[in-house]
């Protein structure tokens, strides 16, 4: 009993944790007498602990709640916002470079809590716009806008009636909807439209030219958009009006970051999509995979290379754009790789279905070299665990995305054992594979800000990287 209620704290506080911003000033969860507070990086108490549960902090401010009030708070533990009774718990959310707040959004670089004005009946939605957004969009029930985030005075009036909708919602144009990234300002652009018709605008209500019978189809990525045509063509267009490429081969494309773009085409089974990356001019950078493709699972170029791993069953290709080669191995479910030392955490579960509990999880390199099987590789955030009742909604945000979960922070990865009774016992292993801190700990997140939080037979502890105690909780028992 004890061992179990240990687990469950610390997992929930590793995930606080993990996802804490980072930087030299972060503040670190802790969780004394059932409340959540924080402390600093040399373990001495920064915010007593005084809420249910606690977001971690973007840009210097943290979402926290107690009972169904939420409040936003600085990190000397100041209300800036609230608190607000929730009427949906999913009102309330981290986003990019704000908090999501009920019917308003707290931004986080302006120190702002921005509101529909009162002349309009809307709520503003922050949830894609990215850290150079200006402007805020607000939603009608048939009619849009733009804030400007300074002022909080309207930027855009909301004269727009057409969203351009994301096809894995539904239909390319929908009702009006805060589910679009389309209409969000990011890298200066949004899709915007009226009567039916969408376009692109920049933040000065400066329309993109393009040519009559195209219709932007997504965000702008390096100066660049899809578009769609009368003929149901789709390719590339720039923001100077020229066209890239158009072809009637694509169902639909999705463009990233450093000038590649992934392209769906439908498999002749209709069981799943098949996937491939252009480049902006609409050459095929890598042969066609099958790929079972939703709105949380879009295929990513990362360092050049691309994973493909089943939902469904186990098995993963990963393919390298740099070399030209395919990876398969139908035995193993690749999680995460790390080009710099041709090293993947995997799933190695002997058939599909495997209970995750059965420590699966194997590291090894591309050359077939097992460094490590038969461990638990926890990815820092609260599990869906009987008993954790009201997990807390935190995220990390780093590099332009909302993040939830990484292998190896800070070159260490927690990583367990099984004991001969059956039981986890978690240490931290380095990025050959070998045990840097004993298995000595009930459970382990993993690090952040050279800090890691643990469960030991007394209670709570941050270690240092050096496996020394930094700070430990009062005895539980």
């Amino acid at each position: 009993m004890k061992r179990r209620f240990l687990t469950l704290v610390v997992f929930g506080l590793c995930w606080l944790c993990h996802y804490a911003s980072a930087q030299a000033d972060a503040l670190y969860p802790i969780w004394e007498n059932g409340l959540y507070g924080y402390m600093d990086a040399s373990g001495s108490p920064a915010i007593a602990a005084q809420w249910e549960s606690v977001s971690s902090f973007v840009h210097g401010y943290a979402l926290v709640r107690n009972g169904m009030e939420y409040a936003v708070v600085d990190q000397e533990g100041r209300v800036v916002a609230g608190p607000r009774l929730a009427q949906d718990r999913r009102e309330y959310a981290i986003n990019l470079r704000s908090i999501s707040f009920g019917d308003a959004v707290f931004d986080c670089l302006t120190g702002r809590l921005l509101s529909c004005p009162d002349d309009f009946d809307g709520q503003p939605y922050d949830a894609y716009a990215d850290e150079s957004a200006h402007l805020l969009l607000v939603v009608g029930d048939d009619r849009y806008g733009y804030l400007d985030r300074q002022t909080g005075e309207w930027a855009i009036p909301p004269v727009f009636d057409t969203m351009s909708q994301d096809w894995l919602f539904g239909s390319d144009l929908f009702k009006l909807s805060h589910e679009t990234s389309r209409a969000q300002f990011q890298n200066g652009y949004a899709v915007v439209g009226k009567d039916g018709h969408c376009y692109l605008i920049n933040e000065n209500n400066e329309p993109v030219p393009m040519q009559e019978d195209l219709r932007p189809v997504s965000q702008v990525v390096d100066g660049c958009f899809a578009v769609i045509d009368g003929q149901q063509r789709r390719g590339i267009a720039d923001i100077e009006g020229n066209v890239r490429f158009l072809s009637d081969r694509y169902k639909e494309i999705r463009l990233q970051e450093g000038g590649v773009a992934v392209a769906f085409l439908p498999a002749p089974d209709h069981l799943c999509d098949l996937v491939t990356f252009l480049n902006l001019y609409g050459i095929e950078l890598m042969k066609l995979v099958a790929f079972f493709a939703y709105e949380r699972n879009i295929p990513r170029l990362q360092e050049n290379h691309f994973i493909q791993s089943e939902d469904v069953t186990v098995g993963s290709a990963l393919y390298s754009l740099a070399e030209g080669r395919l990876w398969y191995d139908d035995t193993l479910r690749i999680f995460w790789f790390d080009v710099a030392h041709d090293l993947l955490v995997g799933y190695a579960g002997e058939q599909p279905g495997d209970a995750w509990e059965d420590a699966c999880n194997t590291l090894r390199r591309l050359d077939d070299t097992v460094l490590l099987e038969g461990c638990d590789f926890p990815m820092g955030f609260a599990p869906d665990l009987p008993g954790w009742e009201n997990p807390p909604d935190l995220v990390r945000v780093q590099a332009g995305a909302v993040q939830r979960g990484a292998y190896f922070s800070e070159g260490l990865q927690a990583a367990a054992i099984r004991l001969e009774t059956g039981q986890l016992s978690y240490g931290y292993v380095n990025l050959d594979g070998e045990f840097a801190i004993a298995p000595t700990f009930l459970a382990a997140g993993n690090f952040l800000n050279g800090l890691a939080l643990v469960a030991t037979n007394e209670g709570l502890a941050y270690i240092d990287r050096n496996g020394r105690l930094v700070w430990e909780s009062e005895p539980m028992f």
